[in-house]
């Protein structure tokens, strides 16, 4: 093996490594099911439409339009491209937004079978179909990426074409699993880039190696066909094949698959976006709204869970109630770090007596997204409760907002 084959093997060694590392790092971020396939939906829209292109866009990509172009020329690759950018296009602009606003809407739903069942109210027929389709399709579709690996280093260092794509199958599986959803994305991220890269050296590069543009259009124009937009270059008779406008017209049909696409869609869904966390807080609330309870742990924390869980900074709430458990009013009574926040117990009952409050709820956040209570909040919720039974309102609850998460101090009877 050469030395720069060495090197080139070293490298990618090293790369899947540190995409296991990335499948690692992420798995400890996950807290649940939608952390694990949306990423809790907060995927920034630079990763977002980075990671949409670089999963789809990927050994067809580098691979399959590069042998198409030699082959055939510039048509068949053409239109296909010409194609693919509509439908991406399209897809962003039809199907983005209201995809990511209608699967909050219906469920919370995390997978395209979900958000179908969800749509449409129909748990079985549906969602089975759906995940039928898109395991039929996807089989083919999946393989064929493990092929393109095979087939690389296969090419390049002689490996057994079987044995490569086992390892790269096991390498991709690996990250995936541990890591979800956020540990794919960034990966893409990372691979859209060193695709963009490597795209634009080969370019220049292969125009360097044969003498300049000059002599790359003097080769081709000996080719029958190679430079035309209504005909293709056969290479078995050495002749131009007449390109239709039916053939055109199913090369450009390409596009349509975006449309389709569980990979790309799932990275419409998971997409976060001030507008979309605004929405996401509507919506929530309006749902408590529905069945209000202030003295159920569940109702007040999903009240309030979206206002609260993005912040970076612990913030405590006050929540005033009457007699009844109805919302008088709520505040916020202090603003700390992102570890912590310092409170009074003094200003907490002034502000509830203000409100001739019967009982009071305490909600704060961890910004961390972990909602288990510290000492430090024990403390003062012990502190708060005593002080409450001398003035003569009852702290109901002590609610820790985390991230989809919430722990109550009365259902875990800290409070009685």
């Amino acid at each position: 093996m050469k030395t720069s084959e060495i090197g080139i093997m070293i490298s990618i060694i090293v790369y899947m490594l540190a995409i296991i590392l990335i499948g690692i790092y992420y798995a400890k971020k996950n807290n649940d099911s939608g952390d694990f396939y949306l990423g809790g939906r907060r995927l920034g829209p630079f990763v977002t439409a980075m990671s949409a292109e670089a999963s789809d866009m990927s050994s067809y990509l580098l691979m399959g339009l590069p042998g198409l172009a030699y082959l055939t020329g510039l048509c068949d690759v053409f239109w296909t491209i010409v194609g693919l950018a509509t439908g991406t296009y399209l897809n962003w602009l039809l199907v983005a937004k209201r995809l990511r606003k209608y699967s909050v809407i219906c469920g919370n739903s995390i997978t395209i079978p979900d958000f179908f069942a969800n749509r449409y109210r129909d748990k079985k027929v549906l969602k089975t179909i759906s995940a039928i389709i898109i395991i039929i399709f996807f089989v083919p579709y999946t393989a064929s990426g493990f092929a393109a690996c095979g087939k690389l280093f296969h090419s390049l260092f002689g490996v057994n074409y079987v044995t490569a794509m086992v390892i790269s199958a096991i390498v991709i599986i690996a990250y995936t699993s541990l890591g979800g959803f956020l540990a794919a994305s960034i990966t893409d991220f990372i691979q859209s880039i060193i695709m963009s890269v490597a795209l634009i050296t080969v370019i220049f590069y292969g125009i360097s190696s044969v003498g300049g543009m000059d002599a790359v259009i003097s080769h081709v124009k000996d080719l029958p066909g190679y430079l035309s937009l209504n005909s293709s270059y056969d290479a078995t008779s050495n002749s131009a094949s007449p390109y239709g406008i039916i053939t055109i017209i199913s090369t450009l049909a390409w596009g349509l698959g975006y449309f389709g696409m569980p990979h790309i869609l799932l990275r419409f869904m998971a997409v976060e976006h001030e507008d979309k966390i605004k929405l996401s807080r509507r919506i929530a609330k309006q749902k408590a709204r529905e069945r209000l309870d202030f003295s159920n742990a569940e109702t007040i924390a999903e009240y309030y869970m979206e206002d609260m869980r993005h912040l970076k900074r612990e913030h405590l709430v006050l929540v005033m109630l009457d007699n009844r458990c109805r919302l008088i009013r709520d505040k916020v009574m202090s603003v700390g770090t992102s570890t912590g926040s310092m409170v009074s117990v003094r200003e907490i009952f002034k502000e509830a007596l203000d409100s001739r409050a019967a009982s009071i709820v305490i909600l704060h956040n961890h910004p961390s997204g972990n909602p288990s209570p510290s000492r430090e909040d024990m403390k003062v919720t012990k502190n708060i409760m005593e002080a409450g039974r001398i003035i003569g309102v009852e702290l109901l609850d002590h609610i820790v907002i985390g991230d989809n998460s919430y722990f109550s101090f009365k259902q875990m009877q800290y409070i009685n």
